[in-house]
């Protein structure tokens, strides 16, 4: 494996997640906005670049691509909360 990211991440709902934070929780230091707002704008550019990664045009296609930003969402949201509370409670 050559790639960090690569075309296959795309294809399985944790590689939409991982993609998620990361770009999150490296833009949420230059863009003044909440990370909530952050993420949903995530969500939305990875959901987007996924149905282009599948091809799948269609009404369907597009309809069922588009419900994937609410598991995305909320797993990137949940991943973040659980990952600030271990490392709260570690670093205590």
């Amino acid at each position: 494996m050559d790639t960090f990211i690569s075309k296959d991440m795309f294809l399985n709902l944790a590689g939409c997640i991982a993609l998620v934070c990361a770009i999150v929780q490296l833009s949420k230091e230059y863009i003044p906005l909440s990370p909530i707002w952050l993420n949903l704008i995530a969500s939305v550019i990875v959901t987007t670049t996924r149905i282009a990664f599948i091809g799948d045009f269609s009404f369907a296609g597009i309809i069922l691509g588009a419900l994937n930003i609410i598991p995305i969402l909320l797993g990137a949201s949940g991943c973040y909360e659980v990952g600030k509370n271990v490392i709260s409670s570690v670093v205590k």
